[in-house]
Protein backbone atom coordinates (compact mmCIF):
# COMPACT_ATOMS: atom_id res chain seq x y z
CA UNK A 1 0.00 0.00 0.00
CA UNK A 2 1.06 3.60 -0.59
CA UNK A 3 2.81 5.48 2.18
CA UNK A 4 1.62 8.93 1.24
CA UNK A 5 -2.06 9.85 1.16
CA UNK A 6 -2.88 11.66 -2.09
CA UNK A 7 -4.71 14.96 -2.48
CA UNK A 8 -8.03 13.16 -2.91
CA UNK A 9 -7.42 11.16 0.26
CA UNK A 10 -6.67 14.33 2.22
CA UNK A 11 -9.86 15.93 0.92
CA UNK A 12 -11.93 12.88 1.86
CA UNK A 13 -10.28 12.79 5.31
CA UNK A 14 -10.84 16.52 5.89
CA UNK A 15 -14.51 16.47 4.94
CA UNK A 16 -15.33 13.19 6.73
CA UNK A 17 -13.42 14.18 9.88
CA UNK A 18 -15.24 17.52 10.03
CA UNK A 19 -18.61 15.78 9.74
CA UNK A 20 -17.77 12.99 12.20
CA UNK A 21 -16.35 15.41 14.77
CA UNK A 22 -19.32 17.74 14.42
CA UNK A 23 -21.79 14.88 14.88
CA UNK A 24 -19.82 13.38 17.77
CA UNK A 25 -19.66 16.70 19.58
CA UNK A 26 -23.34 17.35 18.98
CA UNK A 27 -24.71 13.89 19.79
CA UNK A 28 -22.15 12.49 22.25
CA UNK A 29 -20.57 15.67 23.68
CA UNK A 30 -17.20 14.33 22.52
CA UNK A 31 -14.37 15.44 24.80
CA UNK A 32 -10.74 15.22 23.66
CA UNK A 33 -8.07 15.48 26.35
CA UNK A 34 -4.28 15.60 25.93
CA UNK A 35 -4.10 16.29 22.19
CA UNK A 36 -0.97 18.34 22.95
CA UNK A 37 0.78 15.06 23.80
CA UNK A 38 0.77 13.97 20.13
CA UNK A 39 4.17 14.66 18.53
CA UNK A 40 3.74 16.60 15.29
CA UNK A 41 6.83 15.07 13.70
CA UNK A 42 8.45 11.65 13.60
CA UNK A 43 7.15 8.12 13.90
CA UNK A 44 4.30 7.74 16.41
CA UNK A 45 2.12 4.81 17.49
CA UNK A 46 -1.21 5.73 19.08
CA UNK A 47 -2.29 2.83 21.32
CA UNK A 48 -5.91 3.04 22.59
CA UNK A 49 -8.20 0.57 24.31
CA UNK A 50 -11.00 -0.87 22.17
CA UNK A 51 -14.61 -1.07 23.38
CA UNK A 52 -16.77 -0.19 20.35
CA UNK A 53 -16.85 -0.12 16.57
CA UNK A 54 -16.86 3.68 16.93
CA UNK A 55 -13.34 3.78 18.39
CA UNK A 56 -11.17 3.72 15.24
CA UNK A 57 -13.03 6.52 13.48
CA UNK A 58 -13.25 8.69 16.61
CA UNK A 59 -9.55 8.36 17.45
CA UNK A 60 -8.64 8.79 13.78
CA UNK A 61 -10.45 12.10 13.29
CA UNK A 62 -9.48 13.42 16.74
CA UNK A 63 -5.81 13.54 15.73
CA UNK A 64 -6.29 15.99 12.89
CA UNK A 65 -3.12 15.14 10.92
CA UNK A 66 -4.35 13.48 7.68
CA UNK A 67 -1.10 13.87 5.80
CA UNK A 68 0.66 11.25 7.95
CA UNK A 69 -1.85 9.24 9.94
CA UNK A 70 -2.90 5.63 9.32
CA UNK A 71 -5.24 3.35 11.23
CA UNK A 72 -5.29 -0.44 11.37
CA UNK A 73 -8.64 -2.11 10.69
CA UNK A 74 -9.86 -5.69 10.59
CA UNK A 75 -9.45 -7.11 7.10
CA UNK A 76 -13.06 -8.33 7.19
CA UNK A 77 -14.27 -4.73 6.91
CA UNK A 78 -12.67 -4.43 3.48
CA UNK A 79 -15.32 -6.80 2.11
CA UNK A 80 -17.83 -3.95 2.03
CA UNK A 81 -17.24 -1.80 -1.05
CA UNK A 82 -17.91 1.60 0.54
CA UNK A 83 -15.81 0.89 3.62
CA UNK A 84 -13.05 -0.53 1.42
CA UNK A 85 -13.07 2.56 -0.79
CA UNK A 86 -13.04 4.93 2.17
CA UNK A 87 -10.36 3.08 4.14
CA UNK A 88 -8.08 2.64 1.16
CA UNK A 89 -8.51 6.32 0.25
CA UNK A 90 -7.44 7.55 3.70
CA UNK A 91 -4.60 5.02 4.09
CA UNK A 92 -6.08 2.39 6.43
CA UNK A 93 -3.92 -0.71 6.99
CA UNK A 94 -5.82 -4.04 6.76
CA UNK A 95 -4.93 -6.53 9.47
CA UNK A 96 -6.00 -9.98 10.64
CA UNK A 97 -6.53 -10.47 14.36
CA UNK A 98 -3.25 -12.39 14.45
CA UNK A 99 -1.32 -9.37 13.10
CA UNK A 100 0.39 -10.93 10.08
CA UNK A 101 3.88 -10.27 8.75
CA UNK A 102 2.33 -8.30 5.89
CA UNK A 103 0.53 -6.03 8.36
CA UNK A 104 3.73 -5.55 10.37
CA UNK A 105 5.64 -4.71 7.19
CA UNK A 106 3.00 -2.10 6.26
CA UNK A 107 3.15 -0.57 9.74
CA UNK A 108 6.95 -0.45 9.76
CA UNK A 109 6.99 1.19 6.34
CA UNK A 110 4.66 3.95 7.57
CA UNK A 111 6.69 4.46 10.74
CA UNK A 112 10.02 4.55 8.89
CA UNK A 113 8.59 7.40 6.81
CA UNK A 114 7.79 9.33 9.98
CA UNK A 115 4.05 8.70 9.96
CA UNK A 116 1.55 8.08 12.76
CA UNK A 117 -0.20 4.70 13.09
CA UNK A 118 -3.14 3.82 15.35
CA UNK A 119 -2.79 0.29 16.77
CA UNK A 120 -5.30 -1.17 19.23
CA UNK A 121 -3.01 -3.39 21.35
CA UNK A 122 -5.87 -5.58 22.61
CA UNK A 123 -6.48 -6.67 19.01
CA UNK A 124 -10.25 -6.86 19.48
CA UNK A 125 -13.11 -5.17 21.33
CA UNK A 126 -13.67 -5.80 25.01
CA UNK A 127 -17.04 -7.40 25.69
CA UNK A 128 -17.58 -5.76 29.09
CA UNK A 129 -15.67 -2.49 28.69
CA UNK A 130 -12.75 -3.55 30.87
CA UNK A 131 -9.24 -3.53 29.49
CA UNK A 132 -8.35 -7.00 28.20
CA UNK A 133 -5.02 -8.68 27.54
CA UNK A 134 -2.64 -6.71 25.36
CA UNK A 135 -0.92 -8.31 22.39
CA UNK A 136 2.71 -7.54 21.52
CA UNK A 137 2.12 -6.06 18.05
CA UNK A 138 2.29 -2.40 19.09
CA UNK A 139 5.46 -2.69 21.19
CA UNK A 140 7.05 -4.95 18.58
CA UNK A 141 6.52 -2.30 15.90
CA UNK A 142 7.66 0.47 18.25
CA UNK A 143 10.95 -1.29 19.01
CA UNK A 144 11.60 -2.22 15.38
CA UNK A 145 10.94 1.33 14.13
CA UNK A 146 12.31 3.19 17.19
CA UNK A 147 8.91 4.85 17.38
CA UNK A 148 7.32 6.92 20.13
CA UNK A 149 4.18 5.38 21.71
CA UNK A 150 1.26 7.48 22.92
CA UNK A 151 -1.12 5.50 25.18
CA UNK A 152 -4.75 6.50 24.73
CA UNK A 153 -8.12 5.76 26.29
CA UNK A 154 -11.64 5.79 24.88
CA UNK A 155 -14.40 6.08 27.47
CA UNK A 156 -18.14 5.88 26.86
CA UNK A 157 -18.32 4.57 23.29
CA UNK A 158 -19.43 1.16 24.57
CA UNK A 159 -22.51 2.80 26.06
CA UNK A 160 -23.33 4.37 22.70
CA UNK A 161 -22.70 1.24 20.62
CA UNK A 162 -22.27 -1.84 22.87
CA UNK A 163 -20.37 -4.95 21.88
CA UNK A 164 -23.40 -6.92 20.69
CA UNK A 165 -25.42 -3.99 19.27
CA UNK A 166 -26.01 -3.15 15.62
CA UNK A 167 -27.49 0.28 16.27
CA UNK A 168 -26.81 3.22 18.60
CA UNK A 169 -28.27 2.52 22.05
CA UNK A 170 -27.74 5.84 23.84
CA UNK A 171 -26.34 9.36 23.54
CA UNK A 172 -23.86 8.98 26.39
CA UNK A 173 -20.81 11.22 26.49
CA UNK A 174 -17.64 9.91 24.84
CA UNK A 175 -14.17 10.94 25.98
CA UNK A 176 -10.79 10.35 24.32
CA UNK A 177 -7.67 10.80 26.44
CA UNK A 178 -4.13 10.89 25.03
CA UNK A 179 -1.35 10.15 27.52
CA UNK A 180 2.27 11.21 27.62
CA UNK A 181 4.46 9.86 24.79
CA UNK A 182 7.28 7.50 25.66
CA UNK A 183 9.91 5.43 23.87
CA UNK A 184 11.04 1.84 24.48
CA UNK A 185 14.81 1.55 24.69
CA UNK A 186 15.97 -1.89 23.63
CA UNK A 187 19.73 -2.33 22.97
CA UNK A 188 19.54 -5.85 21.54
CA UNK A 189 18.87 -7.23 18.07
CA UNK A 190 15.61 -5.60 16.99
CA UNK A 191 14.95 -8.33 14.45
CA UNK A 192 14.97 -11.01 17.17
CA UNK A 193 13.26 -9.53 20.21
CA UNK A 194 12.76 -12.12 23.01
CA UNK A 195 9.16 -12.90 23.92
CA UNK A 196 9.93 -12.01 27.55
CA UNK A 197 10.82 -8.45 26.50
CA UNK A 198 7.68 -8.15 24.38
CA UNK A 199 5.52 -9.40 27.24
CA UNK A 200 7.09 -7.05 29.76
CA UNK A 201 6.82 -4.02 27.47
CA UNK A 202 3.24 -4.92 26.59
CA UNK A 203 2.32 -5.03 30.29
CA UNK A 204 3.91 -1.58 30.72
CA UNK A 205 1.96 -0.16 27.79
CA UNK A 206 -1.31 -1.60 29.06
CA UNK A 207 -0.68 -0.08 32.49
CA UNK A 208 -0.17 3.32 30.88
CA UNK A 209 -3.49 2.92 29.05
CA UNK A 210 -5.13 1.72 32.27
CA UNK A 211 -4.03 4.85 34.11
CA UNK A 212 -6.12 6.91 31.68
CA UNK A 213 -9.25 4.83 32.35
CA UNK A 214 -11.75 5.02 35.22
CA UNK A 215 -11.49 2.28 37.85
CA UNK A 216 -14.44 0.29 36.50
CA UNK A 217 -12.71 -0.12 33.11
CA UNK A 218 -9.40 -1.43 34.44
CA UNK A 219 -8.19 -5.02 34.50
CA UNK A 220 -8.10 -6.85 37.82
CA UNK A 221 -4.82 -7.78 39.52
CA UNK A 222 -5.66 -11.46 39.00
CA UNK A 223 -6.13 -10.93 35.26
CA UNK A 224 -2.82 -9.10 34.90
CA UNK A 225 -1.04 -11.81 36.84
CA UNK A 226 -2.52 -14.44 34.54
CA UNK A 227 -1.68 -12.51 31.36
CA UNK A 228 1.77 -11.14 32.15
CA UNK A 229 2.94 -13.18 35.12
CA UNK A 230 5.56 -11.61 37.37
CA UNK A 231 6.09 -8.91 34.74
CA UNK A 232 2.67 -7.41 35.50
CA UNK A 233 2.93 -3.96 37.09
Amino acid sequence: MKVEIGLWGKMVYTVSSFLILALARLLFRLKIVGIENIPRKGAVIIAPNHISYFDPSLVFVSLGIPQRIHCMANKKLFRYWFLRWFMETVGTIPVNQRYSRKSLADVLRMLHHGHCVIIFPEGKRSKDGRLIQGRPGAVHAAIRADSVIVPAAVVGSDKVLPYDAKFIKSLSQIEIHFGKPYRIYYPGNKNKIPSTILTEETSILMKKIEELLPENMRSTSEQKQEWYGLRAH
